[in-house]
């Protein structure tokens, strides 16, 4: 006879993070992706007008823009990246023909699709290679997908630069964590791992692609070594992975110090040395770095993360937000009591063990190496675009936490409650991200009365510059305007009687919106003029005052 066929058992705790990742969802597109919290930064309005002086048609000669690095990096000999200009043509190019069918977006990307659909399977994939569970990995997906690093270059219209790097390193990463599913044991033979060759060389070329996309993903070369280390101390064959690995620093410089220049002679016909770049971090800052500058960054980057930070005092205004907070403070105090625990209770260097203080000590790593990129200039920063890998580095580590405490449990209580910790941390994420966004998006348009140091001695309160449902009705109007404008350049047929109430309420909305007119005049660029051919925008002081001629005020 044959067995019963066993019914699979209903998972809610699954379902329950599968929800939450919903809802993520839901809140990153509705709230932060609308029009009141995306904005482009200011370069782009000389940068993408200048690379569609053109036309938005597709030309063999706009190709060549990439390399200007005059006009594009507004710096002659920042070199670095690359391939992150070349697709900042492309999404230029993109963005205009698109405008044709639809009202433009502030920062709507053809990075989109890898961000919001490739990155998560990914890296979801990634925590599965490592042994984590389906819940688990789920979940880690879900926390990171909440943070200011995956986010703030998303929501900010600037270089892809730190996009491409964080969905190049989760490929990375991805592709080297395969061989945790086949090399098990020690002595294994190159041989008998399948497709080894493809996916290291595959591994390798995303990792080139980070490193020319941002100085920034030059960390994943550690990041790698630490996860890969494991791996090739398992091979017969030691020796000539490694050499490929250590020959990506090499190659990367071969590419920087000779490819380059030659491609930027004999496109643009002038010598491009990486040399001359004026903004080249202070090399002692590396070996004797400013302390208070690092404990300074440190305490920014695990701030944007609200797993260190229990302030209430700026939330007094917001009762909802105090419940949060006390929801927050209780679960991060439940983990981190069970995690020593029960590290307490093993005392031993258990694999899971070792990888979450490997992850621990990239960290660690990363604030000095931060802290040492930034030294030529802005020398602190927070998690916001500069600091993208760290959110990547933070919930990865906290992802391994999770499984470890998920396999030291063995009864369902703890394991009934993870859904619901999960379910606090990324509600907690996404408010402190959102906060984040909010005041260095007026940062970004109002340098002089948001300044860098006023936000991040504590001066300047982000609580008091973000309200959820003033954002969601200053969001309808920028949309209304800019459907009106968009009608107009476009000559599509739109009945202005059909929304003129909501024109007439939203004057007095824009009137007490210090940012309404250059937000709208940045975001609708590349789509106001049919670009005529040969003529450069570029620093010309009349644009403005011609668009507004030209486009007038809604009736």
């Amino acid at each position: 006879m044959k067995p019963p066929i066993q019914k699979n058992k209903f998972n809610f705790g699954l379902a329950l993070i599968c929800v939450n990742l919903l809802l993520v969802y839901v809140y990153v597109f509705y709230i932060l992706l609308n029009y009141d919290l995306t904005w482009m930064n200011y370069e782009k309005l000389k940068t993408h007008l200048w690379i569609l002086e053109n036309g938005k048609q597709w030309y063999w000669e706009d190709f060549a823009k990439a390399l200007n690095t005059k006009i594009i990096e507004i710096d002659p000999n920042r070199l670095s990246r690359p391939l992150s200009n070349l697709i900042e043509v492309f999404d230029a190019k993109f963005r205009a023909n698109l405008w044709d069918l639809i009202p433009p977006h502030p920062t709507l990307s053809l990075q989109w699709p890898f961000l919001f659909i490739g990155l998560p399977i990914l890296l979801y994939k990634f925590f599965r290679n490592l042994n984590c569970q389906p819940i688990i990995a789920l979940a880690g997906m879900s926390l990171y997908l909440t943070s200011s690093g995956f986010l703030s270059p998303i929501i900010m219209l600037s270089h892809p630069a730190k996009n491409m790097v964080n969905f190049f390193s989760i490929l990375s990463l991805f592709l080297i964590s395969q061989f945790y599913r086949v090399i098990k044991t020690s002595d294994v033979s190159i041989k008998n791992v399948p497709y080894f060759w493809w996916t290291l060389i595959s591994c390798f070329l995303g990792t080139m692609i980070t490193f020319l996309s941002d100085e920034t993903g030059l960390f994943l070369f550690l990041i790698l070594a630490i996860v890969s280390y494991p791996l090739f101390l398992k091979l017969k064959e030691k020796i000539l992975p490694l050499c490929c690995f250590f020959i990506l620093p090499v190659l990367y410089l071969v590419i920087i110090r000779f490819l380059l220049p030659w491609l930027h002679l004999i496109v643009n016909h002038k010598i491009v040395h990486i040399n001359d770049y004026r903004d080249y971090p202070h090399l002692s800052s590396l070996f004797f770095p400013n302390w208070h500058d690092v404990l300074t960054n440190a305490y920014l980057l695990f701030s944007a993360h609200p797993n260190l930070k229990w302030n209430f005092s700026p939330l007094s205004g917001h009762p909802f937000l105090i419940f949060l907070q006390c929801l927050y403070s209780l679960a991060f105090l439940l983990l981190v009591g069970s995690f020593v625990y029960c590290a307490y209770r093993r005392m031993a260097f258990t694999p899971r063990i070792k990888q979450i203080l490997s992850g621990l000590s990239i960290l660690i790593i990363f604030i000095f190496f931060h802290t040492f990129q930034l030294s030529h200039n802005v020398r602190v920063w927070t998690v916001f675009y500069y600091g993208c890998l760290f959110s990547l580095i933070y919930y990865g580590t906290l992802t391994l936490v999770l499984q470890f405490l998920w396999e030291e449990f063995k009864g369902n209580m703890m394991k009934g409650l993870l859904p619901f910790i999960i379910i606090i941390f990324t509600a907690h994420a996404l408010m402190t991200t959102t906060y984040i966004i909010r005041i260095f998006k007026n940062q970004g348009l109002d340098p002089k009365d948001y300044s860098h140091p006023l936000i991040f001695s504590g001066q300047i309160n982000p609580y008091q510059y973000f309200n959820l449902s003033q954002s969601i009705q200053k969001s309808r109007c920028r949309y209304i305007y800019t459907l009106w404008l968009w009608s107009q350049i476009k000559h599509k047929k739109l009945d202005p009687k059909s929304f003129a109430s909501e024109i007439q309420f939203c004057s007095s909305v824009s009137n007490q919106d210090p940012f309404f007119q250059i937000d709208l005049l940045y975001f609708t660029i590349e789509g106001s003029f049919e670009f005529p051919s040969g003529r450069s925008f570029l620093n010309d002081p009349g644009y403005v005052a011609a668009m507004v001629h030209q486009v007038g005020e809604p009736p």
